[in-house]
């Protein structure tokens, strides 16, 4: 099982996983030309996640501007946020000092954070990600020893439970592909990527990560769709996928910290991949025209886990879930240094910036 940030520590059998950020969408602040955008922060409170949280940071200002903290569940750990910034959707992992049961997903309003609707889902849900056309929510559970963990649909018109999809085992993070008609889903167990045809759940494909055991967590895509990243937990690096051959390109791309790499996103021009190591508290950035991971990391709070970078490609957003006075790491990506460090609650895990 791979080292992981957060609920492992308390409870090794599980997988977590919100690293793979909810889209990042971010105008800069100097523009009055946009309306404001905010950052969605959500609070884990590790490990019972009794008093978890929903933080909204103002981007121009990086301050933060409103907590909710009512009608989450227990230690909330992802947040995928609509497109027009109305509604939030929180994926809660559940109390790791406690037997686990099936968590809930809350959709709350993100204006006001009243609360429309809990869904219960799987056991220890680890990310959510909205479909292109947000109609669909999709929620990874990651499971347990016993229970191998499943892919969960929402309808976010009706707030329910549509479809389980299963075959995986302890899946991670997810991708969607950008017409909605696959999803990119890594299998720790099966040290793999499973290709899922989101129309009826089968698995029309497996990519293999290797001989090695990596442990795959996070994965993300190409603005294009033509290449996936997946971090590769155990093995400190990242691997790439061409995704109309459904094949691993070239040799997995090392990274020069301690490895444990776990969430990862691409700057818009696809040029830069930055990927958060766990285990060191840094970040890694990969030039992906020549494969190679640039020598020198960047320091951020300890135990690194998500990353969102803004649309304009100027800003990295990071959080760090066992480090609240360097919660969330604002990096400048033109000098790769960070150029702001927010406390936004306890243990920050996942991020979501809206338009």
């Amino acid at each position: 099982m791979a080292i992981l940030p957060q609920a492992a520590v308390a409870f090794t059998s599980a997988v977590a996983l919100t690293g793979v950020c909810s889209g990042a969408v971010f105008a800069h602040s100097s523009s009055s030309l946009h309306k404001p955008v905010y950052a969605f922060v959500v609070n884990s409170d590790t490990p019972t996640g009794q008093h978890g949280s929903l933080a909204m940071v103002d981007t121009a200002s990086n301050q933060t501007v409103k907590v909710f903290k009512d009608g989450l569940g227990e230690n909330p750990e992802s947040v995928a946020v609509s497109p027009n910034g109305e509604t939030a959707y929180v994926a809660s992992f559940g109390d790791v000092t406690h037997a686990q049961v099936p968590q809930i997903v809350t959709a709350l309003n993100a204006e006001t954070g009243k609360i429309l609707a809990t869904v219960q889902v799987g056991l220890q849900p680890v990310q959510v990600v909205l479909s292109p056309d947000s109609k669909h929510l999709y929620v990874v559970n990651s499971g347990t020893v016993p229970d191998p963990g499943s892919i969960q649909v929402i309808d976010t018109t009706t707030l329910t439970v549509t479809a389980t999809f299963s075959g995986i085992h302890n899946p991670a993070g997810i991708a969607l592909s950008h017409n909605g008609r696959r999803a990119y889903v890594t299998d720790q167990s099966g040290n793999s990527v499973r290709v899922i045809d989101t129309s009826d759940g089968s698995i029309i494909n497996t990519i293999t990560l290797g001989d090695a055991d990596v442990q795959p967590t996070g994965i993300v895509l190409s603005s294009d769709g033509r290449r996936a990243y997946v971090a590769e937990n155990a093995a400190g690096a990242v691997a790439v996928i061409d995704t109309n051959a459904d094949k691993v390109v070239g040799n997995a791309i090392r990274l020069p910290g301690f490895g444990m790499p776990y969430g990862l996103a691409l700057t818009p021009d696809n040029k830069h991949l930055y990927v958060t190591e766990a285990s060191s508290d840094e970040v890694a950035v990969v030039d992906t025209a020549t494969a190679t991971a640039k020598p020198n990391t960047i320091t951020v709070g300890r135990n690194p886990t998500s990353v969102a970078i803004t649309p304009d490609g100027e800003s990295a957003y990071v959080t760090s879930a066992s480090d609240d006075s360097k919660g969330v790491s604002v990096i400048n990506t033109h000098t790769d240094t960070v150029s702001a460090s927010l406390n936004t609650g306890s243990s920050p895990f996942g991020i979501a910036i809206t338009h």
